[in-house]
């Protein structure tokens, strides 16, 4: 709840502001803590406000689970307590989202729950695999360090995203202004143009008359073309949102040229990450099987995992459950078969992380390389296609001048 206030400091200099609290006694402590005397303090009446209703829960950024592991994991090194700690943290947290999320965790905590019990009321925001290690970082009594681990893992998931996303920005911001410089083509200079061209009776070439076709198609577009189109549409989300068709498509993605290994290596990057913290953390090894196949969006992959899963539960190592699918490159296994002879499985899986990381970096830039080439070629296609459909009529019409 937010409160209003009116406070002086030691120099009788009088400020006013609103302090988010659950009581009226943690707001005025909020406010000591800036070495302000309270003068006055009032409950804030939130007016309804349609265009911020909330209809669902909003999951936390990465951003933010990253501002949020690293701020705890701070100020508990420092020896505050964690109820304090996330008070702080609250306070100079500049998302709401997240203010609305630590004030949910405080109340939790209030009532006697941990941090981890308290997280997993929130499981939009909080990954199981997050809430697993800080469980486990509160039970072994090292969640300092556990949450280290954690806010690794986060700041290298981000950075690679980060890296992908600069990657394609280029080509699709040229991609997105050739369709818009093509659609105002079509829209606004051809017509003039073709009109011109019919009314003087000239013959029109292969190139113009696919432009006219194609600026005349939103004329077809009614309601009784439209409908069926969406309707196969519909069905078709529906489809690929189903298991099968999730197992198709994610199969289909897998097996592209460039792409799939793409998918494959972040993919195996994540899992063997995954795995070094949590072996790192304490956690075992069926376990952490089980969270990182939580953790994988891919079908394929994810079965894979959950084969492995049940072959280890059985009795088998790692590698041995490994070995039987063609998934896993060769060496993953051999590096996962030397760490578990030698006890070294958790640097073997780091090793393992930190290499299919630059290897899906290589493969992102081989990608751009591939779609720049692309984009120039299909430009010029577009740009020939144009000036013939302008051009090539002009001596048709000249002909007809004369």
């Amino acid at each position: 709840m937010d409160y209003k206030y009116v406070a002086f400091n030691a120099q009788r200099q009088i400020s006013s502001g609103i302090v988010e609290a659950d009581g009226e006694e943690e707001a005025e402590r909020l406010i000591r803590n800036h070495d302000l005397k309270v003068v006055s303090l009032t409950p804030v009446r939130k007016k309804f406000n349609f265009l911020k209703l909330k209809l669902f829960e909003e999951p936390l950024s990465q951003k933010d689970v990253i501002y949020f592991v690293r701020q705890v994991s701070s100020l508990i090194g420092a020896g505050i307590p964690l109820l304090r700690a996330l008070m702080l943290i609250r306070e100079q947290a500049s998302s709401q989202n997240l203010r609305d999320n630590i004030s949910a965790m405080i109340r939790e905590i209030r009532k006697g729950s941990s941090l981890s019990a308290a997280m997993r009321k929130l499981k939009k925001s909080f990954s199981p695999f997050t809430i697993r290690l800080v469980e486990i970082g509160e039970k072994s009594g090292n969640i300092e360090e556990v949450l280290k681990h954690l806010l690794s893992y986060n700041v290298k998931e981000l950075e690679t995203k980060r890296k992908i996303t600069k990657a394609l920005t280029y080509p699709a911001m040229v991609v997105a202004m050739a369709i818009a410089v093509f659609v105002l083509m079509l829209t606004v200079v051809m017509p003039p143009f073709l009109a011109l061209f019919q009314t003087m009776g000239a013959e029109l070439p292969l190139p113009t008359r696919i432009l006219l076709s194609i600026t005349k198609l939103p004329q077809y577009m009614t309601a009784s073309r439209l409908l069926p189109l969406f309707a196969f549409l519909i069905v078709l989300v529906m489809y690929f949102r189903s298991q099968e068709g999730k197992r198709k498509l994610h199969g289909f993605m897998l097996k592209l040229p460039v792409i799939g290994k793409i998918i494959l290596t972040q993919n195996l990057s994540r899992m063997n990450r995954g795995l070094a913290i949590q072996l790192s953390s304490g956690v075992n090894i069926t376990e952490s099987l089980l969270l990182i196949e939580q953790m994988t969006t891919n079908v394929i992959l994810k079965g894979e995992i959950s084969q492995v899963r049940k072959s280890v539960t059985e009795g088998d190592a790692l590698y041995s459950a490994m070995q039987r699918s063609i998934l896993y490159p060769n060496l993953m296994k051999q590096m996962i078969q030397v760490g578990e002879e030698t006890g070294k499985l958790e640097h073997n899986v780091t090793f393992l992380a930190d290499t299919y990381d630059k290897e899906s970096e290589e493969r992102i830039e081989v990608l751009v390389s591939m779609i720049e080439p692309s984009i120039t070629i299909v430009l010029g296609a577009m740009v020939a296609l144009l000036a013939l459909a302008i051009v090539t009529p002009t001596f048709s019409l000249v002909d007809v001048i004369k």
